[in-house]
């Protein structure tokens, strides 16, 4: 059974009112109400807003993923990862995010906003597949890292003789007269401050990073004999050999 919809439809003048067409006529205008019924299915119902995210739903193990909703016209967005994950990164007011993955799985993200004053939410799902997770950066590509980041109009010699500095105190080592961290520590901060001279203040995104990666393995218990020491700092010095290698 066909459900019915009753519109009431009231016009209404009153007699001498300046607001109604008619008032100036001098005829009285009575008050008309026409009522009529109208099937429900013959009312157009309001289109449901509806939109998506552009963006792929299949990447592999590594590979940036690129999701927008700029052609929307969606305001106040609010994206939501299911999955925690540092390598998700919401952009340009919300309009876009990125993420990729270093393990394989499926991934949602969830986008709730207003399109013309109607909330608005809908679910982007993205299936990473292939590979493994990759190993941890080494320290030697830490070190690249870090020397990328140095800004020096004589970067390749101040690398270099910074790398000659590390070979200098593992030389000492070798010989026997370091011998405790303590010793081995204020040797290679006197070499490495006596090979950049002024230029020390630039290399501080290396400094800070070796001292922190330094700290890490001495608290993992890899840097605990004048052996580790020897290892590390032999793998320093040719790590900012070969960096030096690519500079021009």
């Amino acid at each position: 059974m066909k459900s019915f919809l009753s519109v009431m439809v009231f016009a209404v003048a009153l007699m001498g009112s300046p607001n109604f067409i008619g008032a100036d006529s001098g005829t009285p205008v009575k008050v008309v109400a026409v009522a009529r019924q109208v099937v429900a299915d013959d009312v157009p119902e309001p289109a449901p807003v509806e939109f998506k995210v552009e963006g792929p739903t299949k990447i592999k193990v590594g590979e940036l993923a690129v999701m927008s909703i700029e052609k929307t016209g969606i305001e106040k967005v609010k994206w939501v990862a299911l999955a925690t994950s540092n390598n998700f990164l919401v952009v340009e007011q919300g309009k876009r995010a990125v993420f990729c993955s270093p393990n394989s799985g499926e991934f949602i993200f969830i986008v709730a906003g207003a399109i013309n004053g109607e909330p608005v939410l809908t679910v982007h799902k993205i299936t990473v597949t292939g590979g493994e997770p990759k190993p941890a950066d080494t320290l030697a590509d830490k070190i690249t890292s870090w020397c990328e980041q140095v800004q020096s109009p004589n970067k390749k010699q101040s690398t270099l003789m910074l790398a000659q500095s590390f070979s200098s105190v593992a030389a000492i080592m070798e010989g026997g007269s370091l011998t405790t961290p303590e010793e081995i520590v204020s040797a290679t901060a006197k070499a490495n401050r006596d090979a950049l001279g002024a230029d020390l203040e630039a290399w501080m995104p290396l400094r800070d990073g070796l001292a922190k990666e330094l700290k890490k393995l001495s608290e993992d218990g890899k840097l605990a004999t004048p052996a580790d020491h020897l290892e590390v700092w032999k793998l320093i010095a040719s790590s900012l050999r070969e960096y030096a290698a690519t500079l021009p």
